[in-house]
């Protein structure tokens, strides 16, 4: 008895601490002198990552960019960003399913409306991460970037707020796809770079 007294205590103070950290991470005001990132490796790095905290049940399958891709960007906020999609992902499936990190190009001649914000005219990089999960119906899907809001018991509701804030401080934004029982598809459109040094991720 007192042995589960203990971890139960352990549970809430991991909790608690990983609650102060997100909250920390939402109002943190971001270095704005970036530098130039190879998606790819930036992708791969948090693979490995998600190789040893993502549940045994869950398959990831990682699509790498078929050229060169390089966008501004800090490197462990973006890393965040991946982190916390394919983490909400793996709850969503109740750790049994499919992630897949894929990585598109488009280049958009004017805005373009997108499920939660619009995008200008640009040349942009789509990082999407999908899921085989339970997905989610119009009025969650409507709710899910306010801070605070969770569907989950033990969720604090932080983790989408975060990365829909660092990816508006990148000059991006996301876009989501999602129904009951079909998975849902979140997009991470950030602005291409053009072609410069590149500081591998690290």
């Amino acid at each position: 008895r007192v042995a589960r007294n203990l971890a139960a205590i352990r549970r809430g103070a991991e909790r608690a601490r990983d609650l102060v950290d997100q909250m920390l991470a939402f109002g943190r005001r971001r270095d704005a002198r970036r530098k130039p990132l190879s998606v790819g490796a930036l992708i791969a790095e948090t693979a490995s990552l998600l190789g040893v905290s993502l549940p045994k049940g869950v398959e990831l399958v990682i699509r790498q960019p078929p050229v060169a891709t390089i966008v501004y960007g800090e490197n462990a906020s973006l890393q965040q960003v991946i982190l916390n999609l394919c983490n909400n992902a793996a709850h969503a499936m109740q750790d049994s399913g499919r992630i897949e990190i894929g990585t598109r190009l488009h280049e958009a001649p004017e805005s373009l409306a997108l499920s939660h914000d619009e995008i200008r005219a640009g040349h942009y990089v789509c990082i999407t991460v999908t899921d085989t999960g339970e997905g989610m119906d119009e009025t969650t899907l409507g709710r899910i970037f306010e801070p605070f809001f969770t569907t989950r018991p033990s969720g604090n509701g932080l983790g989408l707020a975060t990365v829909r804030e660092i990816v508006h401080e990148h000059g991006g934004t996301v876009s989501v796809q999602s129904k009951p029982n079909e998975g849902s598809r979140f997009e991470v459109w950030l602005p291409r770079a053009a072609a410069a040094p590149i500081s591998e991720a690290g």
